[in-house]
């Protein structure tokens, strides 16, 4: 059972930091290289779902690796986490490429998306507690 528990724990590992990774490399690409999308609130939506599932696998992967209850304590760490990290992606944009910008509305994206997952997680959590 503990061989099983520390294969499953470090996958989940693994896809969050592999997420995460993504991420960085998809939002500081030069924009040209992405794909186009028709409408105006096209790429405001991808904020809200990249963040969504950034905030929920990270609270997935400290749950499950939390041996000394402390996390649970602490979820919302997560997501003031992952919301600093999306600021910071933000002016990364601004400062090292020269294709994309600073957008106060893609900060506001990131936190509607990084909320719901956390109270998606919250939700979830609450009725099949893992």
């Amino acid at each position: 059972m503990r061989a099983t528990r520390s294969w499953w724990v470090n996958l989940i590992r693994l896809i969050a930091l592999a997420y995460t990774l993504f991420i960085t490399i998809i939002m500081l690409a030069p924009s040209p290289d992405l794909p186009t999308t028709d409408g105006p609130y096209w790429d405001k939506i991808a904020h809200i779902l990249i963040f969504f599932g950034l905030v929920f696998i990270w609270l997935v992967v400290f749950s499950t690796t939390d041996r000394y209850h402390i996390f649970s304590r602490r979820p919302v760490l997560v997501l003031v986490t992952c919301l600093f990290y999306g600021i910071v992606i933000e002016a990364f944009q601004h400062w090292f490429t020269d294709t994309r910008t600073f957008d106060i509305i893609d900060i506001i994206a990131n936190g509607i998306g990084g909320i719901i997952g956390f109270l998606t997680y919250e939700q979830i959590k609450r009725r099949f507690v893992f």
